[in-house]
């Protein structure tokens, strides 16, 4: 597994600044790396726009099949907690959104990382075609802390 800071955890919220890079707790296999990939490249395009940000991300509630149980936040729910907590947002979206249906995950992995890096680089290319509520197993919503 990869170094990183320990996110900020608030009810299954992930707290952490655009300019830093997110890691999975636990990566169990290809699933984890896609979701890795996809959030730091997310986040890196939120730090070039807006600069340095403070990212929520949580669970897609609105994913019946990654998230069965209907646990995590829908997009709008994110939004409004952040505003709660006095931040002017400044994007939001959808994020980890693989094009294949969960598996149920393997013990070990068919490849390396480095092998199933290079093919995720790829489709996180194409990625924004296919996220949406239905689709993508995370939400994100991003802001600045608001002046008084």
């Amino acid at each position: 597994m990869a170094e990183g800071r320990e996110h900020g955890v608030t009810e299954r919220i992930i707290k952490i600044l655009s300019s830093e890079p997110y890691v999975c707790r636990q990566r169990r296999g290809a699933g984890e790396l896609y979701e890795e990939l996809s959030v730091n490249r997310r986040l890196r395009k939120i730090h070039k726009s807006f600069g340095q940000c403070t990212v929520c991300l949580a669970a897609n509630k609105d994913n019946v099949k990654h998230n069965p149980s209907g646990e995590g936040f829908s997009l709008d729910d994110l939004a409004k907690k952040m505003e709660e907590d006095r931040y002017e947002l400044v994007d939001k979206g959808f994020t980890d959104s693989p094009p294949w249906q969960k598996t149920g995950g393997r013990e070990k992995p068919l490849l390396p990382d480095f092998v199933y890096g290079a093919i995720f680089r790829v489709l996180l290319i194409f990625e924004p075609l296919w996220q949406g509520p239905r689709k993508s197993h995370m939400v994100y919503v991003s802001g600045q802390p608001r002046r008084v």
